[in-house]
């Protein structure tokens, strides 16, 4: 039943009054089972019952959850992650009472957040914060999860913490410091976050799809590196060399923007691709596959 009302409910919403912040950030404790030690995080409530929240570490099974409000603990089941991003979506075990949770709504369009937007940390103390812009690489690769970069003051914050904008809008979820810079972070964005609430509540998985390319990142253009034997862009006609010119109805000036439309992607979900090979335009149809079949091809 409460599969049922997430399914029916868990849909893009109309433009909502923000909510009351401070109630409607829930701590979350985790307690690791291989090292017997509790992290602690804040999540958000995304649909009747449902937890979103980011975990910085693979969960394993024996892990156990909870959330800790001021009327009690409430046990959580790991519903599914996200591995790449540490996304997560938790729900009270079955023998649990459904707690009466505020939930998060959004319009269909996330809040554009350009470079020195002022945000909002809304920790027990909500703190400033402000866009510092894009973040598309982790030790010299294309990161497969769009995130945003963030200024924030120095301390110590927990990842899941929703982040806002000036009048109150969800902005995103904080999701990791940035290794070496003492006031920066990042943060899912709101759009990411809907996202997988959307393939959640469609086909009960998070799993990314993927076209089965790889693109070089220091390129001007983005021009594809490789196709993987036996996926989707393979299959459809596409080839190594052919630069890509658009995915749907996205253009694509550069790899870092074909990244984030890959990941927008739904599997199964066929999408028009338009290439570039030579001195001719190619457009073709491509069916996306769950992204952990292109990582078996890249291995």
């Amino acid at each position: 039943m409460r599969l049922l009302l997430f399914i029916l409910t868990a849909g893009f919403a109309s433009a909502a009054p923000p909510p009351a912040w401070p109630e409607s950030v829930i701590r979350v404790e985790r307690r690791v089972a291989a090292t017997d030690s509790a992290a602690i995080c804040n999540a958000i409530c995304i649909a009747p019952g449902v937890l979103a929240t980011i975990a910085d570490n693979p969960a394993a099974s024996g892990d156990t959850w909870r959330a800790i409000t001021a009327t009690g603990n409430t046990p959580l089941l790991l519903l599914a992650r996200d591995p790449d991003s540490g996304f997560c979506l938790l729900t009270p075990k079955p023998t649990e009472a459904e707690p009466n949770w505020t939930v998060i709504t959004t319009g269909e369009k996330s809040p554009a957040l350009p470079a020195g937007t002022s945000l909002t940390l809304q920790s027990a103390a909500p703190a400033p914060a402000r866009v510092a812009g894009r973040d598309h690489l982790h030790d010299g690769k294309l990161l497969q999860t769009p995130w945003l970069r963030i200024h924030l003051p120095p301390g110590t914050w927990a990842m899941g913490t929703p982040v806002t904008t000036a009048d109150g809008s969800f902005a995103g979820l904080l999701a990791a410091g940035v290794p070496g810079v003492t006031d920066a972070a990042r943060i899912l964005p709101a759009e990411a976050v809907w996202h997988f609430a959307g393939l959640w509540a469609r086909r009960q998985t998070l799993a990314r799809a993927e076209l089965g390319i790889r693109l070089n990142h220091t390129d001007a253009i983005p021009s594809i590196q490789q196709c993987y034997d036996a996926l989707p862009a393979q299959r459809a006609g596409i080839h190594r060399g052919d630069i890509l010119l658009r995915i749907g109805t996205t253009e694509i000036p550069d790899a870092t923007t074909a990244a984030t439309a890959c990941f927008f992607l739904r599997v199964d979900e066929p999408v028009k691709v338009t290439v570039l090979r030579g001195l001719e335009t190619v457009e073709t149809t491509v069916t996306p596959v769950s992204a952990q079949r292109q990582t078996a091809a890249a291995k």
